[in-house]
């Protein structure tokens, strides 16, 4: 997933450079099933939702490791409190 969203970031999002297409470029692109702009950036957006989410599952799971391992903690204590 990542090798992935490197290689859409290195695609050129920038049309500056580029002369604007014609109607008959547009239809050629669509026949011939090319992504547009619009394409590429609905792309770049997903992929960053989705490293967004996997970020945000990754710190859930990491609390949630913390609190297992504190509640093992306090268990171990009290058992050998009792003992």
């Amino acid at each position: 997933m990542k090798h992935i969203f490197h290689v859409v970031q290195d695609l050129p999002t920038d049309l500056h450079g580029r002369l604007c297409r014609g109607l008959g470029s547009e239809i050629l692109s669509h026949i011939m099933g090319q992504g547009s702009q619009d394409d590429l950036q609905a792309v770049v957006d997903l992929l960053q939702n989705v490293e967004d989410r996997i970020q945000e599952s990754l710190k859930l799971w990491g609390d949630g490791a913390n609190h297992l391992t504190a509640a093992f903690k306090v268990e171990e204590s009290r058992l050998i409190n009792t003992v």
